[in-house]
């Protein structure tokens, strides 16, 4: 019911048939855009007119005059709201004005509120009973002016962050140094390091864990991809020992144990330098074919780690993948769990620390690119894309990036395993360090559901609501790499051909992530790395 007359008699009559009923009222007033929503359908038993005049009813009006209805009407809009001229014309009533005076344009405002009110009616949104104001005097008045200063910018234009190596000559500080620069998703860091005697030990940090990493199995990755930084450097220094996967058992935190010793291995110590350089590129490549030597001694290092390297050249293939990871990434910014863990991951130079997380300009996006980014960030736009089951945009960026490589690269283990999940890393890391050597850069690209295996895992991950368009994302994926049983993907690869990143991440410090040996007390004492 929209009540807009002016007799308070009227007004009553009107909220006691509606309350009768259980219909809604919406009242406009104009004097400062009042807008009063009384919600009968949901309160059967509310006061009318909020209660702002008790027990009042339109019997005990009828009979009053102008002068006696005039307190009423002043307590209904309160003396103390009603607009200047609004309340010097309260006196004038009768005299130099015959009713209460209205500008037509506030009339017309006084249209637009209690339609957009009954809009929400309409579609079900929210709209409790209450009052709001629409004062267009009040907010002309605080015009002001816009900021054009572009903070963001500025920013972006501050000298890149440094991680230069560590000068120590420990071994166990250059090892755990290079262990540290290891890839992991969002750049998130999911290690700590000990290291006691001839040992190093790595441990997993579930804390650090997030929704599309599932059952940890990409902080597995890391670490193994870590380990396998480790690896080199201790080859380089000629003290690679043994290592050991979950020497206490797949469910403990300690992932694996390196031993320092004496043994050399030539292929991985040339790698060295490349711990130090290598990043994502996500820059637009230029396709270009990657000769088939280059294949055969990249898939050769990758099964030296007992994994399996499959690489996509043809552009069929690569297309049809772009497409697939342009779906699944417009599933990461719609699922509001997982758009929440993306953008938390993103830092600006100058505001945040950029020592974990993804600093913006390594996306390598355009001003215009980061302007979108804006509205990305808002949760509010993604739910309605969500609603409408639109957004196909959202996924647009990945699959021209896609489109722009050489090949695609996935690195698959036996079984989903968390010890084979290790070696995958391991894999992962020797590949990437092997096609930088060979000129190529690299970019992860994997899909939401990489670590999703079962059914479970993806309702963890998306809920149900999202479960039968991953179900069949997954599947057309798992498809187009026609992988055997039990074959597991550990991580999905852009191989492109394209200028050095503008910017590398860097790394938290070698202190905050390594315990060095026990102290006199039995705890084991921060790392007091000098050269930090």
């Amino acid at each position: 019911m929209i009540e807009e007359c002016d007799s308070l008699d009227v007004k009553f009559l009107v909220r006691e048939a509606a309350r009768a009923r259980g219909i809604p009222v919406v009242m406009e007033t104009s004097d400062r855009g009042v807008l009063d929503v009384e919600r009968y359908d949901l309160e059967p038993d509310r006061p009318m007119f909020h209660g702002l005049l008790g027990d009042m009813d339109s019997s005990k009006l009828a009979g009053l005059t102008v002068a006696q209805k005039s307190p009423f009407v002043l307590r209904l809009l309160g003396a103390s709201e009603v607009s200047a001229r609004g309340a010097a014309s309260f006196f004038e009533l009768g005299q130099t004005v015959t009713g209460w005076p209205q500008l037509a344009s506030e009339v017309t405002l006084g249209a637009v509120t209690a339609a957009a009110a009954v809009r929400r009616f309409g579609l079900g949104g929210d709209l409790p009973s209450g009052r709001v104001r629409f004062d267009v005097e009040e907010i002309l008045s605080s015009l002001g002016p816009v900021d054009v200063s572009n903070e963001a910018e500025t920013q972006l234009r501050l000298p890149p962050p440094e991680d230069p190596p560590s000068e120590s000559t420990d071994p166990i500080e250059l090892i755990v140094d290079a262990a540290r620069r290891a890839p992991s998703g969002g750049n998130v860091q999911p290690w700590r390091f000990e290291a006691e005697g001839e040992e190093i030990r790595f441990y997993v940090e579930p804390e650090r864990s997030t929704s599309m990493d599932v059952r940890l199995r990409g902080s597995y990755v890391a670490i193994g991809a870590a380990l396998f930084n480790a690896r080199v450097a201790a080859a380089h220094l000629k003290r690679l020992g043994p290592v050991k996967i979950f020497p206490e058992g797949e469910r403990s935190r300690h992932v694996a144990t390196l031993n320092l010793g004496h043994q050399i291995d030539a292929g991985i110590a040339r790698m060295h330098e490349s711990v130090n350089s290598r990043a994502v590129n996500r820059r637009a490549g230029r396709p270009s074919p990657i000769d088939e030597a280059t294949i055969a001694t990249l898939s050769r290092g990758v099964e030296r780690e007992g994994a399996r390297l499959r690489m996509a050249t043809g552009r069929d293939t690569i297309e049809e993948c772009s497409r697939l990871l342009a779906e699944s990434d417009r599933l990461r910014f719609l699922i509001p769990k997982v758009h929440g863990e993306m953008l938390g991951e993103l830092r600006w130079p100058g505001r945040d620390s950029l020592e974990e997380g993804l600093d913006v300009r390594t996306l390598e996006m355009d001003p215009g690119s980061l302007g979108a980014l804006e509205l990305i960030k808002r949760r509010d736009v993604m739910d309605h894309l969500a609603e409408w089951r639109g957004g196909q945009t959202l996924g647009l960026r990945t699959q021209a990036m896609v489109s722009s490589s050489s090949a695609l690269a996935v690195i698959t283990v036996p079984r989903p395993d968390p010890s084979w999940y290790v070696r995958g890393g391991s894999a992962i890391e020797r590949f990437w360090l092997s096609a930088e050597l060979h000129g190529l850069a690299i970019q992860p690209v994997s899909p939401l559901f990489l670590y999703a295996t079962d059914e479970a895992d993806l309702v963890d991950l998306g809920g149900e609501r999202h479960l039968d368009e991953m179900f069949q994302l997954s599947k057309r994926f798992n498809d187009v790499w026609d992988l055997s049983d039990g074959e597991t993907m550990t991580m999905v690869m852009r191989v492109i051909h394209a200028p050095p990143p503008s910017v590398h991440s860097i790394r938290r410090p070698l202190s905050h992530v390594l315990i060095r040996d026990l102290d006199s007390a039995g705890e084991l004492a921060p790392s007091n790395n000098h050269h930090h």
